[in-house]
């Protein structure tokens, strides 16, 4: 999130608390303390990890996430900004999985806006299979954000890898959405489009670009292959390997003399999200990031015992300690762009 975002939200905000509380984090951050006397400003919520599409770098697609397919009690959700409404300014209904699968998907967006929360939520497109009138409820949620996953113009290149995914029916969902915001006079949700550059995808850079512009899209990110939870297997090379592409202007990685994948740039000692934020996934497991796919490190449990408690509690405080110090021997920190510049995004277009 860059800077200028952040202050937006602030401002959105509008809660001398939650002002306080991200000066707070920011504070602890660059004095590197594993302790922490602030809440989170921004929560990534997994509403769900269940998912229609079959993506072949993608742990939920493959059926490899190692967790339990479940999908998060609504009432438990509720409790959970009961806790933190006043320090939160933004959450994201999003991590893995597709969140409008989730059956009180409006509810969620609708509950966290009653407290001015600004709200983000990603879709593979599956939002428009709900139907027009969903799509209006949608809109009337008080969203203020929606990234919309778009990794090809046409159904062959959308497919290679959003395997099941429909571009047609995208498109045509996209468009009544767009229509729809202007009919109803909605400034809002911001309607942001996602191009992951791969291999197979690279030539429609400049298409997607003229498609943005002649939709007249609020944001158009163009975006780095990011492979997570695979960049240390050597196993999943070949895989890897069909869909990453080594152009160093476009590419997160460079392959050595021994045709080994890293990652750019040297992992730093630091994390801007370890007094700012937190990931909640389905079942109330609190992992400190969005890399952390398996749960491998979980903090505690949101829906069992006090947010503060797990937040200001011995396990996070050695975690903390771990990344501060030698953050290098925690793998998923090792496959992060955290602190290493920007690999993640290309280019970003707006309207």
């Amino acid at each position: 999130m860059n800077l200028k975002f952040y202050i937006d939200i602030i401002k959105h905000r509008k809660s001398l608390k939650s002002t306080i509380n991200a000066i707070l984090n920011k504070l602890f951050f660059l004095c590197r303390l594993p302790f922490t006397a602030n809440y989170p400003t921004n929560l990534i919520i997994e509403p769900t990890n269940f998912c229609n599409l079959k993506c072949p770098l993608c742990p939920v697609g493959t059926n490899s996430l190692k967790r339990k397919k479940e999908t998060m009690d609504y009432e438990k959700y509720k409790s959970l900004i009961n806790q933190l409404e006043q320090y939160l300014i933004s959450i994201e209904l999003t991590n893995y999985g597709e969140p409008f699968i989730h059956p009180h998907i409006l509810d969620m967006i609708s509950y966290a806006k009653k407290y001015n929360i600004f709200v983000t939520i990603e879709s593979n497109g599956f939002l428009f299979k709900r139907g027009s009138t969903f799509i209006k409820d949608f809109i009337k949620s008080g969203v203020d954000h929606i990234k919309l996953a778009l990794d090809g113009i046409d159904q062959k290149t959308l497919t290679k890898y959003r395997i099941g995914s429909n571009y047609n029916e995208f498109m045509d969902g996209l468009r009544y959405l767009l229509e729809e915001r202007n009919r109803m006079r909605q400034k809002l949700p911001i309607v942001e489009l996602q191009f992951i550059v791969m291999k197979h995808n690279r030539h429609q850079l400049v298409l997607i670009t003229d498609l943005a512009k002649t939709l007249k899209i609020d944001k158009l990110t163009i975006k780095s292959l990011g492979i997570n939870f695979l960049i240390e297997d050597d196993d999943d090379y070949s895989i890897i390997e069909q869909f990453l592409s080594l152009d160093s202007k476009i590419s997160r990685y460079y392959k050595d003399d021994n045709g080994i994948i890293h990652l750019k740039g040297r992992i730093k000692n630091q994390c801007r999200w370890l007094h700012s934020s937190a990931v909640i996934l389905a079942n109330g497991d609190v992992v400190p990031c969005c890399y952390d796919a398996t749960g491998e490190f979980v903090m505690g449990n949101a829906f069992m015992e006090p947010f503060l408690k797990i937040w200001t509690g011995a396990k996070y405080r050695k975690f903390r300690h771990i990344v501060y110090h030698k953050r290098h021997i925690i793998k998923m920190c090792r496959i992060c762009s955290e602190g290493r510049g920007n690999l993640s995004y290309c280019e970003e277009y707006h309207k």
